[in-house]
């Protein structure tokens, strides 16, 4: 899997769990 859509999808669910109130420390 492209390492673009291995990002994409990690800053989507940051941004979730940063949207819910749960800040990762990664």
């Amino acid at each position: 899997m492209p390492t673009f859509v291995l990002a994409s999808a990690s800053s989507a669910r940051k941004r979730l769990l940063q949207t819910i109130g749960i800040e990762p420390v990664v």
